[in-house]
């Protein structure tokens, strides 16, 4: 099952390659990413399958994950060539 991760960045160079990095060694596959400034901070939502092994990854080099959500809606849509794309949306689920 895909799910959202929410990390929290150091605003410096690197720390997004850091992440891909260590996501990469673990063997993760990076879904879909969002990333914005908020306070002197990056947060970054992180789309992946393995959700477990991509926190501990992470965790492993310093990296904090602040949430984990699977409370998403997302929709697959074609490109005017007809490629496949997906376009996700991350909202707020009622609770």
């Amino acid at each position: 099952m895909t799910s959202d991760l929410t990390v929290i960045l150091e605003d410096r160079p690197g720390t997004l390659s850091d992440v891909g990095e260590a996501l990469g060694k673990a063997g993760i596959n990076i879904d879909g990413l969002c990333g914005f400034p908020v306070e002197g901070k990056g947060c970054l939502h992180l789309l992946v399958e393995d959700a477990a092994n991509a926190r501990s990854a992470l965790k492993s080099v310093g990296i904090e994950v602040r949430e984990t959500s699977d409370k998403f809606w997302s929709w697959k849509l074609r490109t005017a060539r007809g490629h496949s794309e997906m376009l996700v949306v991350v909202l707020p689920m009622p609770r």
